[in-house]
């Protein structure tokens, strides 16, 4: 059972939200590693999307998560994400 990780609600979907998109990450599963995703309720999940990823993340005080997701695009393609 995976809850949001913004408001604790049940998540009914089985994938995760990525934060840097498997597209960037080359379409591999190196996207799919617990550093580079985030469990959101489908309310949470438009809100990313409709504001932006860097905007959410500041919003909800979790910068954090989307720096350790950036250094692990760094360590996997050796560029900014």
């Amino acid at each position: 059972m995976n809850n949001c990780e913004i408001c604790g609600e049940y998540v009914a979907s089985q994938y995760p939200h990525h934060l840097i998109t498997r597209g960037a990450f080359g379409g591999n599963a190196a996207a799919d590693n617990p550093d580079n995703t985030i469990w959101l309720c489908a309310r949470h999940h438009s809100e990313v999307h409709n504001i932006g990823r860097d905007t959410f993340f500041k919003k909800w005080g979790l910068e954090h998560r989307l720096e350790v997701a950036k250094a692990a695009f760094r360590i996997h393609n050796g560029g900014e994400a």
